[in-house]
């Protein structure tokens, strides 16, 4: 077939106020200003560059009282905001520095619960800025094993987060057809 052309623009740095989560934010939508406040986002991925800006814990509250997996032994490594550090690429229930190789975990975690920061003179901003986070390596790159997914899916559940951010797709397949 034959089409004209067409142009796509990239939202992710307006992302929040293109879905409208300003409404959520200034309390319009909701009655309450709380931008993620108090809610723990799991993100399961690459890992995380915990040094990234939108993983700033200025202002923000850890509603856990303490930190979780890499973090309890390496208190320096996290803060307010990033309150937890898994990475199960290495065996289970290790307690490694998920460092983000490829930087798709970074990118959602950003996406999802990034603190605002700005560069350039433009601000960028999470969905929900305020929210804290715990960082899940289950994909040492492209490729994810589904054991490492399970345990970190398990190991956030056992965290207590209150929403898991998964990014994690994979070809079409039949789920009632047997695995072997």
């Amino acid at each position: 077939s034959v089409a004209p052309d067409f142009k796509r623009y990239l939202q992710t740095d307006r992302g929040p106020r293109w879905i409208k989560a300003d409404l959520v934010w200034n309390g319009t939508a909701t009655g309450t200003q709380n931008r993620g406040e108090g809610v723990v986002v799991g993100v399961i991925d690459t890992g995380i560059n915990r040094s990234h800006a939108a993983f700033s814990g200025a202002g923000i509250v850890n509603p856990l009282g303490g930190f979780r997996g890499y973090c309890v032994s390496n208190p320096a490594a996290c803060n307010t905001k990033l309150v937890g550090l898994w990475d199960f690429t290495v065996g289970a229930g290790n307690t490694s520095d998920p460092v983000d190789s490829d930087g798709h975990g970074t990118h959602t975690a950003s996406t999802a619960a990034g603190s605002a920061f700005s560069r350039a003179g433009t601000t960028y901003s999470g969905v929900a800025p305020r929210a804290n986070i715990i960082a899940y390596k289950a994909c040492p790159t492209e490729q994810c094993d589904g054991s490492a997914l399970v345990a970190s899916i398990n190991q956030a559940v056992a965290d207590g987060v209150d929403v898991i951010n998964y990014s994690i797709g994979s070809g079409p397949s039949d789920p009632w057809a047997a695995v072997g």
